[in-house]
């Protein structure tokens, strides 16, 4: 009678530990589709101001690599009627942005590599995510042909690794080179500089033409 007793109980136990997780699950789903659904609203009302603000269209999450079959490609920029001085301005504007490994987005943070996808990517330029497929690049230019709008390529805090860990883009030429990067640094934000500097004069490696 006991046991037929503790059986009962059990039971009756195990029933309403499942019912309230049931409720429980229920619960995160109808929570889960209510943030979906008004995340889907925001976003199509972001879209909409977006369309209406300006005239170019920003992609945050183009992703590309030169790397095809295995093999290294020849990288080619495709930069239709897009102006270097506004790309430059752009990029300025994310001045004070914080620096953050392997984000693409200027909302959150962005590294050196995101910071170019980033604004590449507002006028509609797929350029390669990581700095290292930039060796590639279609046309290597010397510092005295250097204009805005160009990459900048660096070593990475490695100077005997003689490939590309670093990069930035040109913001202005004259007596000296200055340029826009995310620097992991003591700034730890985007920021800029100047080639003439001695830390980056010893780690450039290469000046890419865009435009």
């Amino acid at each position: 009678m006991k046991e037929k007793y503790l059986l009962t109980v059990l039971i009756l136990t195990i029933g309403f530990v499942i019912k309230a997780n049931a409720q429980t699950a229920y619960k995160n789903y109808a929570n889960t589709a209510h943030l979906l659904a008004n995340s889907t609203v925001n976003q199509q009302t972001n879209n909409s101001i977006t369309a209406i603000a300006t005239p170019v269209l920003r992609t945050n999450l183009i992703k590309t690599d030169t790397l095809i079959n295995g093999t290294d490609t020849v990288y080619h920029f495709n930069t239709t009627t897009v102006s270097p001085n506004a790309l430059v301005a752009y990029a300025l504007s994310l001045k004070g942005t914080p620096y953050v490994y392997g984000s693409v987005d200027p909302a959150v943070g962005l590294d050196c590599s995101g910071l170019v996808t980033a604004v590449f990517s507002y006028f509609n330029i797929t350029v390669p995510r990581r700095t290292v497929d930039f060796k590639n690049a279609e046309k290597k230019i010397t510092i005295e042909e250097a204009k805005p709008g160009d990459i900048v390529l660096f070593t990475g805090s490695d100077l005997s690794l003689r490939k590309p860990g670093h990069m930035g883009i040109i913001t202005a030429v004259g007596k000296d080179i200055e340029f826009v990067h995310a620097s992991s640094g003591q700034t730890c934000a985007v920021t800029t500089g100047k080639l003439s500097y001695s830390y980056f004069k010893s780690r450039l490696l290469d000046i890419v033409r865009v435009f």
